[in-house]
C-alpha cells in the first residue's frame, strides 16, 4: 500500500500498522537471540541479534540487541587468548573480535544515544580502553523523537492484552519510517562459515577481512567449546600443513628379546568375493580403529630387530603371533557327574502275612468309640438363654 498509493490519506495508518508488526517480528527474533546467548550458542545468538539490528532500526530493545552481540564477540575474544595456538595468529583473532564487539557497542552509542542502556555500552567501550563516540544531532533528534513516542505499559493495557488476542504492541515506535524492504536474514552456518574464514587467515598469517557482503563477525558453532576444541586440536588441515600420511612402525616384542620377531598377517579376500584386505591397526596410533596403511593380499610385513627388510622369508619356527588366542589354559575334558543314589522306593500296601490293625475310630457294629458324653449344664459356669426360665409372653410363645 505504501508503494502503491503514496497519496492516500491513509499512509500513516498504514506506517503505524507496519511499525507494530515489525516490533513483534523482532521482539521473536530477539527473544530466541537472547535464549542462544544465554546457552553460549554464540553463532546462532550473533545471527538472530543481528538480523534483528539490520532489519528492524524502531525496534524498542535495538540497543540491548547490539550490546549483546558485542559481548558474544568479547566472550570469543577471551576464548582465544586462553586457547593454545600462535601467538601471531592467537593476537590476530583476539583484536579481529574485539574490533566486531567494539563496532556494535559504537553503534548504540551513536545511533541511540538515549535509549535506557546506552550507559551500559559505554561503560563496556571505557573497559577496553575504546574512544566513546559522540553522536549526530540529527541521531540525537531522531532517537528523542523516537523515546517519546513510545508508551509505557499501564494496568489499562496489561488488561487489554489480557483478555485480547493480539501480540503485545504497547512498546512500539510511533514515529519514524519504516523499512520496507528487510535485508536476507542471516542463518548461523554463515556466522560458522566466516569463523573458519577468518581462522584460515590467522593461521596463514594474513590479516583477517571476514567474508564480503556485510555478514556477522565469525563466531563458534556449537556453543562455547566449539571453537576451543578446534583450536586445541590443531584446526583443520590446510594447503600448508596438510595432514601426516601413516607409515608403519617398528612393534617392539612384550618379552624385550632383540633376537624374536613380530608378524602382521593380513588376510586377502575370499574366493568368488569382493572383500579387501583387512586393516591393520597403527602401532603408533591411538588405536582406535583407523587402518595404518593397506597392503596386498596374503602379504607379511616383518620387522625383525636385526634390520631384515619387509616380506622377507622368515622360518615358522621364528615367528610369533601379535595378539597370543585366547582360551583355557587346561584342555583336558571334564570329569563326568557323579550320578546321585536312587531312593528306596515306599511301598504304601501292607506286607503279606502281615497283621496289622488300623484304627478307624468305630468298634465292630460300626458305632463311633470315641464319642465324648455331654457334661451337664451348669447355671453357675455357664449361660445360656435356653435353659432359663421364660417369662411373660415367651410362655405362650411355642418357639
Amino acid at each position: 500500500m505504501l508503494e502503491q498509493f503514496p497519496d492516500s490519506p491513509l499512509i500513516p495508518r498504514a506506517k503505524q500498522k507496519l511499525r507494530e508488526v515489525q516490533e513483534v517480528l523482532a521482539q521473536r527474533q530477539f527473544e530466541i537471540g537472547e535464549f542462544y546467548a544465554s546457552r553460549e550458542q554464540w553463532a546462532a545468538s550473533i545471527a538472530r541479534l543481528q538480523t534483528v539490528a539490520d532489519s528492524y532500526p524502531l525496534f524498542s530493545h535495538s540497543d540491548q540487541t547490539l550490546i549483546t552481540i558485542g559481548d558474544a564477540y568479547a566472550t570469543e575474544a577471551q576464548m582465544i587468548s586462553r586457547s593454545k595456538i600462535p601467538p601471531k595468529a592467537r593476537a590476530e583473532l583476539a583484536r579481529y573480535y574485539d574490533d566486531r564487539a567494539a563496532a556494535n557497542w559504537s553503534r548504540v552509542v551513536s545511533r541511540y544515544p538515549l535509549a535506557p542502556h546506552v550507559e551500559d555500552a559505554k561503560d563496556r567501550l571505557i573497559a577496553m580502553g575504546r574512544p566513546i563516540p559522540d553522536p549526530s544531532p540529527q541521531a540525537l533528534a531522531e532517537n528523542q523523537a523516537e523515546e517519546d513516542s513510545r508508551v509505557n505499559v499501564k494496568l489499562g493495557s496489561r488488561a487489554v492484552q489480557l483478555l485480547g488476542r493480539g501480540p503485545n504492541t504497547v512498546r512500539a515506535s510511533r514515529v519514524g519510517e519504516p523499512p520496507l524492504n528487510s535485508p536476507t536474514p542471516i542463518v548461523a552456518p554463515d556466522v560458522v562459515k566466516e569463523s573458519a574464514t577468518a581462522w584460515a587467515e590467522a593461521q596463514l598469517g594474513k590479516p583477517i577481512t571476514g567474508l564480503v557482503g556485510g555478514t556477522p563477525s565469525p563466531s563458534t558453532s556449537g556453543g562455547s567449546g566449539a571453537m576451543s576444541a578446534t583450536i586445541e586440536n590443531g584446526g583443520a588441515p590446510s594447503t600448508d600443513r596438510p595432514t601426516q600420511k601413516m607409515t608403519f612402525e617398528e612393534v617392539p616384542d612384550a618379552s624385550g628379546s632383540s633376537g624374536s620377531t613380530v608378524t602382521v598377517e593380513v588376510p586377502g579376500p575370499s574366493a568368488g568375493g569382493n572383500g579387501g584386505a583387512a586393516a591393520t591397526p597403527d602401532a603408533g596410533g591411538s588405536g582406535n580403529g583407523e587402518p595404518a596403511a593397506a597392503s596386498p593380499a596374503g602379504e607379511r610385513a616383518v620387522e625383525g630387530a636385526a634390520g631384515s627388510p619387509a616380506n622377507e622369508a622368515v622360518p615358522a619356527a621364528n615367528t610369533r603371533t601379535l595378539v597370543a588366542p585366547v582360551g583355557p589354559v587346561n584342555t583336558q575334558p571334564l570329569p563326568a557327574v557323579d550320578k546321585p543314589a536312587e531312593a528306596p522306593q515306599q511301598l504304601n500296601q501292607v506286607p503279606a502275612g502281615g497283621n496289622a490293625q488300623v484304627a478307624t475310630g468305630a468298634n465292630a457294629s460300626g458305632k463311633p468309640t470315641n464319642k465324648k458324653k455331654k457334661a451337664p449344664y451348669d447355671k453357675k459356669d455357664e449361660s445360656s438363654s435356653k435353659h432359663k426360665k421364660k417369662t411373660g409372653l415367651d410362655k405362650v410363645n411355642p418357639l
